[in-house]
Parts: structure tokens; sequence; C-alpha cells
């Protein structure tokens, strides 16, 4: 099995929003689960669920604080760049290298623009290629977001039951072959 073993940015106050990355990874999730041809909605998946992983730094607990079912207010908004230029300054070259930072910018309004494929002015035009290095960036966010959790002492199930390196390897490491 391959080890998924970053190095962690040192010194970052964080607060532990679990249960937005919890959410993040289903939307993940269901989309690896499309079938092929449904490319676009694959799409629109993985970015809300990058999305959503981003909020997880910007949202604050408002109710049922500590709670399995903490409810969270905070930042607006879809567009991905924006919301990636948002991050902890130590954290966002953590979830993102360079490299996926033209994929992100892309593909920054794509959960605005592409989620009505029926609508005349829809960006429905997602390609297979697209598809998959979509869900390669989705996954590797969420799996840095875990890790960073874990080695930051996060007590919370859902994080402390993640297979790292598993993931890593099904679904990062996967996307490439």
């Amino acid at each position: 099995m391959i080890s998924y073993r970053p190095d962690v940015p040192s010194g970052i106050a964080m607060s532990f929003n679990s249960a937005v990355v919890e959410i993040a990874f289903d939307y993940y999730m269901c989309a690896c689960s499309m079938r092929h041809h449904k490319a676009n909605i694959a799409a629109v998946l993985c970015t809300l669920s990058i999305e959503i992983a981003f909020k997880s730094f910007l949202v604050q607990p408002v109710e049922h604080i500590g709670q399995a079912n903490e409810l969270y207010d905070g930042f607006n908004g879809h567009k991905l760049d924006v919301l990636y230029g948002e991050l902890p300054e130590k954290i966002s070259p953590f979830l993102i290298n360079l490299k996926d930072m033209a994929l992100l910018k892309q593909y920054s309004q794509f959960f605005i623009k592409g989620r009505y494929a029926y609508e005349a002015c829809s960006d429905s035009g997602v390609n297979h290629t697209s598809h998959y290095e979509l869900m390669k960036l989705a996954g590797s966010i969420i799996l840095n977001i875990v890790y960073l959790y874990q080695m930051n002492g996060c007590d919370d199930k859902f994080i402390k039951d993640f297979d790292i390196d598993s993931f890593y390897e099904k679904n990062v490491q996967y996307v490439l072959r």
C-alpha cells in the first residue's frame, strides 16, 4: 500500500469543522459514483465538494457546538478562486499546488454555470479528461484537509476513522492510472 505523508505546515491555529469536511467528502463520493457519460454532473459535484471543503476553513459553528448536528454560518459564494483566496495563508498552498491552480481557475464558477446543463447559457463543456482532473483535485483537497486535521489532533470520529493511505491509493492516485 502507498503511504501518504506530506509535510504539514506548522504554527496553524485552526478550528475543526469536521462536519463540513464530511459533507464535502459525501459530495465527492457521489461524483465518483457517476457513470462516465455523466461527466458534467460529476464535475458539478466535484466543484461543489471543493467549495464546501474550502468553506470548512471559513465558517464558524453557531448552533449545537461540539455535537454531531453542529451548524455553521459564514462565508457565502461559489467562486472557487475567490474562496481559495480567503483561506488562511499557511493552509492554501498545502491544499493545492501551483499546477492545480490553473484547473481551479478554469472551473472556478462551474458550480454556478454548469449545474443547469439544459440552459442555453450553461457551461456544460466538461470533457472526460477534465472530469478526472477535477475528481483528483477534489479528492486531494479532501485528503489534505483530513490529514491536516488528523495531524493536529482532531478527535471527530469521521476524521479519526478516515484511512488516509487507502483513500490516497484508491481515489487520488487511482485517477492517475
